[in-house]
């Protein structure tokens, strides 16, 4: 899965990846891509991201670590008729939080005709969204944790 956020940056030069996701996830991709400028012929891309670069006008990274990272995009172009060319640049800090990790208690065996809370173990703890999906429901459940009754 691709996230994406759309923020405006020094003048007529945006740095985004395709409509509004947030938070960003360690090791899941991002893409970004710069505005297309209908007034200039753009020369080159030059993006730093992390510890790689690149020199196209889309791009798409995944982030190693978590925590803030910088996002470094400069553009070169000329206006239509013109062979000088000039220079713009924009960096966007991203917030990358940690990759989470899905995890549940084992309740072992259940006795027909009784209940059971299965607790969410999953890190980091401040964890938003859930989706438990059980063989035999239609439906997922999105609670934090799994209450089921086991009637015959």
């Amino acid at each position: 899965m691709v996230n994406s956020y759309e923020k405006r940056r020094s003048p007529g030069l945006l740095v985004f990846p395709n409509g509004v996701v947030d938070p960003f996830c360690q090791k899941g991709e991002i893409a970004l891509k710069a505005k297309e400028q209908p007034d200039v012929t753009v020369v080159s891309y030059q993006w730093n991201v992390g510890n790689k670069s690149y020199s196209t006008a889309a791009i798409t990274h995944a982030f190693d670590a978590a925590g803030e990272m910088d996002v470094y995009l400069q553009e070169t172009y000329s206006y239509p008729g013109t062979t000088d060319q000039c220079v713009r640049d924009v960096t966007e800090s991203l917030t990358v939080h940690p990759k989470p990790t899905a995890d549940f208690e084992d309740v072992g065996q259940v006795a027909i005709g009784s209940s059971v809370t299965i607790h969410n173990l999953s890190t980091p703890a401040d964890l938003t969204n859930f989706r438990w999906d059980v063989q035999g429901l239609l439906n997922p459940i999105t609670d934090k944790d799994l209450k089921l009754d086991f009637n015959v």
